[in-house]
């Protein structure tokens, strides 16, 4: 899955904004982008480069084990 052209189809194109739902067993994720939710696999994650920006419930203590980010470029 480490088609760029395929990575923007599912909508991870640079800027988008990425949450992780769920921390999946051998390092894979299921991410939300919009309303959509995606299930990655760990190769895949490690191909993604993320920045870490906080949300008002990330920022109020909220600690769910869930991050979100938006995909760099």
């Amino acid at each position: 899955m480490g088609d760029p052209l395929r990575m923007r189809e599912l909508g991870l194109g640079a800027g988008a904004l990425v949450e992780v739902a769920h921390r999946a067993g051998f390092g894979g994720r299921v991410v939300t982008v919009g309303p959509t939710r995606i299930a990655l696999d760990h190769v895949t994650c490690t191909r993604l480069d993320v920045v870490l920006v906080a949300s008002p419930t990330h920022a109020a203590g909220a600690s769910t084990g869930a991050g979100a980010g938006p995909v760099a470029p």
